[in-house]
């Protein structure tokens, strides 16, 4: 079981014939970046295979939870991202000047190693929701108060009322309720 990504030894397949491999699995907490809140251990399954080159690492049923924070309620909640599998491509060779450094991915040839940190950030990122939100049911903040409309205390402490003079601490904004009216009436 690897625990250290930043430093996966591939001297046992490096001499040997292109199509040399090793497998082994992930159990790894990682500081990736500043934007990853990581609330579990990285776990995968690896496999290395030599190739013209360099190395390509193959990573298969990845799984790790992450923290966010909702973007209609603003509370934390925790989604477990799941990626079937992802491969990246080393390379033994220094980087051309047009290449982009984030792109391609190198070998430390001094002690035969490779460094998944900056493959696995991009591609967990890459799963992360377009907008994190806690539920497909999640009904946000009042939009007055700003209090979790989601929690019973909000029916409590709320006490706007509309233009029509209805309390809206049991009923939830609705921007849109008279559309339908105001459709019609345009329409005649």
């Amino acid at each position: 079981m690897i625990k250290d990504i930043t430093n996966i030894k591939i001297g046992t397949i490096w001499n040997d014939a292109r199509g040399s491999s090793f497998k082994d699995t992930i159990e790894s907490e990682p500081h990736l970046s500043a934007d990853i809140n990581l609330k579990s251990p990285i776990t995968a399954d690896l496999m290395v295979v030599k190739v013209k080159d360099g190395v390509i690492a193959l990573l298969n049923e990845l799984e790790v939870d992450i923290g966010f924070t909702c973007n209609k309620c603003n509370e934390s909640f925790i989604k477990k991202i799941k990626i079937e599998s992802f491969e990246r491509q080393f390379h033994s060779h220094p980087l051309a000047k047009d290449e982009d450094s984030l792109e391609i991915f190198q070998i430390s040839m001094k002690d035969l190693s490779i460094d998944l940190t900056e493959a696995l950030r991009q591609e967990i990122i890459l799963h992360f929701p377009m907008i994190p939100v806690c539920s497909e049911h999640c009904k946000g903040l009042c939009f007055k108060c700003k209090v979790n409309l989601n929690k019973k205390e909000h029916l409590k402490t709320c006490t706007y009322q509309d233009d029509s003079g209805k309390n809206t601490s049991t009923n939830s904004y609705k921007p849109f309720a008279n559309l339908k009216e105001l459709i019609n009436k345009n329409n005649k």
